[in-house]
């Protein structure tokens, strides 16, 4: 599959980080996040799909896993595979896998629940 000029497609919202799907595989998942300045999207991480982001305009910051980094045009992020965070509530401690072993994670505050906000793409 080739996908042309995939920046025409880019919608954009005042109010929210609006969302265009272009592909999808069993593993993968090509989309257009669309944000204005000062827009952001919740952290989340994705159970079954590696996601790649590809910074088409402007700058910002990025997180991925415990590291933050300053993103701008032609930068490319890998967000891998992870563990869903479905079903759990505030104060609900996990079993987190980390490269040097397994740590307990405490769910203190839930920033943004997709299904909550009407939101089933993410």
């Amino acid at each position: 599959m080739v996908l042309r000029h995939i920046g025409r497609l880019a919608e954009f919202d005042a109010d929210r980080m609006r969302k265009v799907s272009l592909a999808a595989g069993g593993r993968i998942y090509a989309g257009l996040n669309c944000f204005l300045p000062g827009q952001e999207h919740a952290a989340h991480v994705h159970a079954d799909q590696d996601k790649l982001y590809y910074i088409m305009a402007g700058s910002g910051e990025a997180q991925v896993g415990e590291e933050t980094h300053e993103v701008a045009q032609g930068d490319l992020i890998l967000a891998p595979v992870g563990v869903a965070l479905l079903g759990y509530r505030v104060g609900d401690r996990i079993q987190w896998p980390v490269p040097a072993g397994v740590r307990t994670l405490e769910i203190t505050e839930i920033l943004y629940q997709p299904e909550a906000a009407g939101n089933y793409d993410s």
